[in-house]
């Protein structure tokens, strides 16, 4: 209103004005309280009404004068104190989910959505995680909560690291998720609740942050076996603390989880992996059994005649790098954004190239030991780029597989009958025959 008096007598009294700029007068005055304003007003309106130069001076003189005092008395506010109170602005963490979750089923029956939520504390003071909640975002509803123990074990430092629930300044952890479900997974979209304290300001008590909003991203993808017959050991295959499952790599600019669900098959028989010399990678079952692709698709990436490696070796026959980590290896396409990687195989027994087009069931190689690998194995993953590790890696189902016992260290426990499961994932140290 007071604008509008200035603006309105200025166009009155002083014709010239009528060129003023509203929006002037509000960023001169905006930081000014109403009864200031209200003077300078007045005495704006006398000095565009005066009749004199001399009159429109001291009237100018006066302004000045007011403008001055306002200034002074705006600087004599203190500055926003962090060093009393980190939460002045609110709880300074940053929550995201970088990869959202695709629901799959595993062989244990239940389904699954599994992700990782980054956190990241952007206050000059520790912080220590009390408890994390994960919630539906449409109800509200808290379908897991993590606190103490059950936190613990879920984070992880960048470094790859186990990580306490102590926060550094300026530092981040990781929350690996594994959320469990009986029935089909009906959440659209989640969100989660963090509660912290910082300890050098307990008396601001516990603080509460809600962020990280991902949506589930539909359901898995259905894809044949990569291999035949069995019994076949799920060594470090999908769960929450499996090896592949926390390997988190930063690669061509960014951080991903390329083994968020890899599995490496090796072949048993009656508890053993293997018969004769272990130091010969003829004694191990797996070795030389035919690798099939999973799916029609196309051959976008082949490595081949890497030496294999000694097994219980104390070295490789060549230097480990980002090329060759995963030995003689394969990479098809197999449509919808997503890739079938083998790794591990035998030198010159890949019977592809690039650019083949190949069906389901085809034999692609041959298990072997090459690149980073202590034993014959097929390490498969299925991914959403044509690169090895500069991927994410995605969830799968087989779309029938014979579940016949887990492995537990060196302990096999079968079951009483096998049992035949249709569109599942066989999750770490299962024991399966496929067809």
């Amino acid at each position: 209103m007071v604008i509008e008096n200035i603006a309105h007598i200025s166009n009155r009294c002083y014709p010239l004005r009528r060129s003023v700029d509203r929006r002037s007068w509000l960023k001169m005055y905006g930081f000014l309280n109403r009864v200031t304003a209200l003077g300078i007003a007045t005495i704006a309106d006398a000095m565009v009404c005066a009749k004199t130069d001399s009159s429109r001076l001291r009237t100018l003189v006066l302004l000045l004068v007011i403008l001055c005092c306002a200034q002074t008395g705006y600087a004599q506010y203190p500055p926003a104190d962090f060093s009393r109170n980190p939460f002045l602005l609110g709880v300074p963490v940053d929550l995201a989910v970088p990869k959202p979750p695709v629901a799959f089923q595993g062989t244990d029956r239940k389904f699954h959505l599994v992700y990782e939520l980054h956190i990241t504390n952007f206050s000059k003071v520790d912080l220590v995680l009390r408890q994390l909640d994960v919630l539906d975002d449409s109800s509200g509803s808290a379908l897991a909560s993590y606190s103490g123990k059950e936190l613990r074990g879920r984070l992880q430092n960048l470094a790859g690291r186990t990580a306490n629930q102590t926060l550094s300044s300026g530092t981040g952890a990781v929350v690996f998720i594994w959320l469990d479900f009986t029935d089909a997974a009906n959440t659209q979209r989640l969100r989660h609740r963090l509660q912290l304290a910082a300890p050098a300001f307990s008396r601001f008590g516990l603080q509460t942050v809600e962020g990280g909003s991902t949506q589930v991203t539909g359901e898995a993808r259905v894809i044949g076996p990569p291999l035949r017959g069995g019994e076949w050991w799920a060594a470090l295959g999908p769960s929450n603390h499996s090896g592949h499952r926390r390997t988190l790599i930063a690669v061509d600019g960014k951080a991903r989880i390329p083994e968020r669900y890899a599995t490496d098959w090796a072949k048993e028989q009656n508890g053993e992996i293997l018969k004769g010399d272990p130091s010969k990678n003829s004694s191990y079952f797996g070795y030389g059994a035919e690798v099939l692709a999973v799916a029609d698709g196309t051959v976008v990436s082949v490595l081949d005649g890497l030496p294999e490696n000694r097994p219980e070796g104390q070295s490789y026959p060549v230097p480990m790098n980002l090329k060759n980590v995963g030995g003689n290896n394969i990479i098809l396409d197999i449509g919808q954004h997503q890739f079938a990687f083998y790794a591990h195989l035998q030198p010159h027994t890949i019977r592809v190239n690039m650019g083949d087009h190949v069906v389901r069931g085809q034999v692609l190689a041959l298990i072997g030991n090459s690149g980073n690998a202590t034993g014959p194995h097929l390490h498969f993953q299925l991914s959403d780029t044509n690169s090895e590790l500069g991927t994410e890696g995605l969830p799968f189902m087989i779309d029938s597989v014979e579940l016949i016992g887990n492995a537990s260290g060196e302990k096999i426990s079968l079951l009483p009958r096998p049992e035949v499961l249709n569109r599942v994932l066989p999750l770490e140290d299962d024991i399966v025959r496929f067809p």
